[in-house]
């Protein structure tokens, strides 16, 4: 069972089967892509109240199925789940089906080796969650700004 966590307007969890989205302005829309509930959930409170949209995916399977289903702007994602195929294995696929996409990985894994073997999977960017929320929120807006030009 799939559970993810959906952030009301008054401040309150609701947990569902289905995807939820967690939206506080048209900001980003981000995918967080981890299977550890405590991590996604802090991380999705942080997020929005950047004022971005925060989807979770519990591993590789459904982060797939949930870019079919919706456009994001980044995919932050975990490289170790502890069912299906890995972010490593999933990277190429999100980057074949959404080129445009950008593609962070967000794990504990932080051996330069890993870094590179993260980029070259397709990856755009890698962040040891080890360097904090502030390393992530800075490099997120800096691709806002980027992608408010485009627009």
């Amino acid at each position: 069972m799939n559970v993810t966590t959906r952030q009301s307007d008054h401040g309150k969890e609701d947990k569902s089967r289905s995807r939820t989205r967690v939206a506080a302005g048209r900001g980003l829309r981000i995918l967080h892509v981890e299977d550890n509930h405590l991590v996604a959930s802090a991380l999705a409170r942080y997020l929005i109240f950047q004022g971005w949209e925060v989807d979770h995916a519990i591993g590789g399977e459904e982060a797939l199925g949930l870019l079919e289903q919706r456009g994001y702007d980044v995919v932050l994602l975990d490289w170790n789940f502890d069912q299906g195929p890995d972010g490593l294995e999933i990277c190429p696929q999100i980057r074949a089906r959404c080129p445009e996409i950008w593609i962070v990985f967000l794990t504990v894994r932080d051996s330069e080796s890993d870094r590179l073997t993260g980029i070259e999977a397709g990856a755009d960017d890698y962040i040891c969650k080890q360097t904090g929320v502030e390393d992530i929120v800075v490099r997120l807006r800096e691709l806002e700004r980027r992608l408010a030009e485009r627009r």
